[in-house]
């Protein structure tokens, strides 16, 4: 009897991640059919991935024994509680964090002194990758201008060549305290976009990141807005906003202006604890 009632309780298990993964999957899918939000990279785990993400998360967490409750709660909940009405995350959101759109300077004071005293080498190792024919560059999808970015880790996996052709640039990255590590959610980038570029409106697919800019080159006409508030860039200095937030980048300056280049790179929402972190990382770690 003792042994039935173990089977079912672990078979019941089962089914509740199973559930929990498709009640997912189908909220995930809706927003990356979305014509305004979903991009066309085929490993994108926003738009294209999500399925595997979660259903693999689901299964891990069934052989977890100890999980924080919420961790476990945000991991059964398709809405959890404290998301703010603007956001939508679509693959994952983590119960009661403080949600807004923008994040103050001193959330991640010690990063960005580190990110805005080495703005000089990434202005440098920028311009070799740029002129670097071979680098690993790729195409982000707009509906007008262009789009490029190059990764040193993507949706948590380390691009080692760029990497090994901006040894300064990874250096800095690895300097860094908050910096979302081994995880698919993690990204750390050159982002360019060209003159007459419109990024539209978007969702990130998790609320457990911030994402921070690092302005490298801002020529005039260049904006970003996330939820209801635009900023501008300030070259050499750090914004911080979470993308879970609707956002969208424009680039309305001259040919002969230049291109907008920032330093992308996500870092732990700061009220997720460092054990969460960890369980976080088991979870969504990149086995695609």
């Amino acid at each position: 009897m003792i042994v039935s009632w173990a089977f079912a309780a672990s078979l019941l298990c089962v089914f509740a991640v199973i559930a929990y993964a498709v009640r997912n999957i189908k909220r995930a899918n809706r927003v990356a059919d979305h014509k305004e939000t979903a991009c066309s990279s085929p490993t994108c785990v926003r738009c294209r991935n999500y399925d595997r993400v979660l259903l693999a998360a689901a299964l891990k967490l069934k052989n977890m024994d100890s999980v924080s409750t919420r961790v476990r709660m945000s991991m059964e909940k398709s809405q959890p509680l404290g998301c703010d009405p603007g956001q939508r995350p679509n693959v994952f959101a983590m119960a009661s964090i403080r949600a807004k759109p923008w994040w103050p300077r001193d959330t991640f004071q010690t990063d960005f002194d580190v990110l805005e005293s080495a703005v000089n080498s990434l202005r440098d190792e920028f311009e070799i990758a740029y002129s670097d024919k071979s680098a690993l560059w790729q195409r982000n999808h707009t509906p007008s201008g262009q789009w490029d970015i190059f990764h040193f880790v993507n949706q948590g996996k380390l691009i080692e060549q760029n990497c090994k052709l901006c040894p300064k640039t990874f250096a800095t990255i690895d300097r860094l305290a908050h910096f979302l590590r081994s995880n698919v959610f993690g990204n750390a980038s050159f982002s360019v976009i060209e003159p007459k570029s419109h990024i539209t409106p978007h969702f990130g697919p998790t609320n457990i990141r911030l994402r921070c800019h690092v302005a490298l080159f801002v020529p005039p006409g260049c904006h970003m807005r996330v939820h209801a508030q635009s900023r501008q860039w300030v070259e050499g200095e750090c914004l911080l906003f979470d993308d879970s937030f609707e956002h969208e980048v424009r680039h309305v300056g001259k040919r002969e202006d230049g291109a907008r280049v920032v330093f992308m790179i996500d870092m732990w929402h700061p009220d997720i604890t460092t054990e969460e972190r960890r369980i976080l990382n088991e979870l969504f770690k990149n086995d695609i």
